[in-house]
């Protein structure tokens, strides 16, 4: 029987609220190598992995299932410092001190996060991010040349723009952004972010405590979703 058993410190769950500015449902899956927690709209992928190394105690045979994270999060306040995760594919049970919860799950459907190969390569200290993501305008215009990058938002009476020189892997791409959803991924920002780009699409993805966030964003609707 597939299953996974985890206990962890709650904290390490806090990046869940930057999921459900995403989506209401998320995919947990959970392998020998940790948990991958995927959240998904028309425009936005976000991914939440915690590694193994990141638990008290860890172990599991593989497990996947469908949750309304708005539940899940209500759950969590309740938890103390640590709890303990059970989960198979049909249920998952929380548990801290003399707390016990059973959640209800939904059908699982993962959705496809595959690697792709990125044009451009940029680093953005988070302060830096935060600065773009609070840049005035429905979308941020993102122009690379060579070795430096461009953010800039324009309206009827203004014009902002910030220029960055810490370009990885240089390419001449040429995108534009929902401010939205830069906005949401500025607030899970702690330190870096790598902006990785293609014409049509942009990956942005950060570290967090035991393990790494990662958001996919396209100017258009997904066609997998």
């Amino acid at each position: 029987m597939k299953a996974m058993k985890a206990t962890l410190l709650t904290r390490l769950l806090l990046p869940l609220d930057n999921v459900q500015h995403i989506a209401k449902v998320v995919n947990v899956q959970a392998t020998t190598d940790g948990i991958s927690i995927v959240g998904s709209n028309r425009k936005c992928i976000c991914l939440l992995n915690l590694t193994k190394d990141a638990f008290i105690d860890y172990t599991c045979t593989g497990a996947s299932i469908g949750l309304d994270l708005n539940t899940f999060r209500n759950i969590l306040q309740q938890m103390g410092p640590t709890m303990t995760i059970l989960m198979s594919d049909t249920h998952i049970t929380v548990e801290s001190d003399n707390c016990c919860v059973e959640v209800n799950v939904n059908h699982c459907v993962l959705n496809s996060l595959s690697e792709r190969v990125y044009d451009c390569v940029v680093h953005v200290p988070s302060k830096t991010f935060a600065r773009v993501a609070n840049l005035s305008g429905a979308t941020v215009h993102i122009s690379c040349r060579g070795d430096t990058v461009e953010f800039t938002s324009k309206g009827p009476h203004y014009s902002s723009s910030i220029v960055l020189d810490r370009v990885v892997k240089p390419s001449d791409i040429v995108l534009d952004v929902d401010t939205h959803y830069m906005s949401i991924i500025a607030k899970a920002v702690n330190k870096t972010a790598v902006l990785s780009m293609s014409p049509g699409s942009i990956r942005v993805e950060c570290g967090c405590e035991g393990g790494h966030m990662v958001w996919h964003v396209s100017p258009h609707e997904l066609e997998y979703l």
